[in-house]
């Protein structure tokens, strides 16, 4: 299956309500059942993995796994900048967001 991906520099983006949209991401949960509970992943976030009693629980368990990976890959990349003595190397960030 060919995927088209558009790419959006956020900060060209006007509207308040776009930046929201185009600011949210969308990730595919898998739930697996086994015996008596679920596991369940992001399909496009390795790390986000969690389980639970049930299906609600699961899901409710991976939304959570999905902010504290997303939090700590950040966090860890800041850290890595911080700590990689790069003096005079100019260093860019900006939000991009993609959509299909």
């Amino acid at each position: 299956m060919s995927r088209k991906w558009l790419l959006y520099n956020v900060e060209s983006i006007s509207n308040a309500e776009e930046i929201n949209v185009v600011k949210s991401c969308i990730f595919t949960g898998v739930f697996v059942k086994s015996g008596d509970c679920y596991t369940a992943y992001a399909e496009e976030l390795p790390g986000a993995v969690t389980q639970g009693r049930t299906l609600e629980e699961a899901q409710e368990n991976l939304i959570e796994a999905i902010e504290l990976v997303l939090e700590a890959n950040r966090e860890l990349s800041e850290k890595e900048l911080a700590e990689s003595g790069l003096s005079g190397i100019e260093v860019t960030r900006k939000e991009l967001a993609i959509a299909r």
